[in-house]
């Protein structure tokens, strides 16, 4: 059961309740402006953009740099950052079924974004988020993989997230952002201005389709 979402203030009970009441996926909503991009950042901050909680200010300690070394990484917004084998590995990686790869690099090349994150020490993809749109009003956030292996996987979700909604937006101006997200990354997703929709509208899909092996 999936929730289409809108903006509602972030200390009303209707949220609290609805958050606990939720068991499955939930449709998010990016209701105000851009949070400062942690690209921008990442010069002040001395630090790989990955390597710690773009929520926080200032600089970073040598301890959580050392502690999250192991995922320091790379961003890239372009369509052609990867491979047909790597796809299939990162889903397996981010515990996700594997899917066609033709297909799936099909579905890449027409995503109005695509983010990956790559490890600095190797070079292995180990994020990929992206977005399709109408090209007007709308753009939907649709996958957001990443490696659960890493020592914190949801610092790069956000990282990946807020680089496609920057990218998102210079493509085209002022375009409602709505994403897909489970329960459990619901609360990294409204630190940074998602809200889920109080409504109850559902979104409904067929499910007679099975991606080929």
């Amino acid at each position: 059961m999936v929730f289409v979402c809108s903006f509602i203030p972030k200390n009303s009970s209707n949220l609290s309740s609805l958050l606990r009441n939720q068991k499955e996926n939930q449709i998010l909503r990016y209701s105000t402006s851009l949070a400062f991009c942690p690209v921008a950042r990442k010069r002040f901050r001395q630090i790989c953009l990955c390597c710690s909680d773009s929520g926080t200010e200032g600089p970073v300690s040598p301890a959580v740099y050392a502690k999250f070394a192991s995922q320091r990484a790379i961003l890239s917004s372009s369509s052609n950052d990867f491979e047909v084998d790597e796809l299939n590995k990162l889903l397996e990686m981010a515990g996700k079924t594997r899917r066609n790869p033709q297909r799936f690099l099909r579905a890449l090349k027409n995503s109005l974004v695509v983010v990956t994150a790559r490890l600095i020490s190797d070079g292995t993809l180990v994020g990929l988020t992206r977005a399709i749109t109408d090209g007007a009003y709308n753009a939907t956030i649709v996958e957001l993989f990443t490696d659960i292996r890493l020592p914190k996987p949801e610092i790069i979700k956000r990282n990946m997230v807020e680089r496609l909604i920057k990218e998102a937006r210079s493509k085209i101006p002022d375009c409602g952002i709505v994403m897909i997200a489970p329960e459990e990354d619901v609360a990294i997703y409204e630190k940074m201005n998602f809200q889920v929709n109080p409504r109850g509208i559902r979104l409904m899909g067929m499910t007679n389709h099975h991606d080929e092996e």
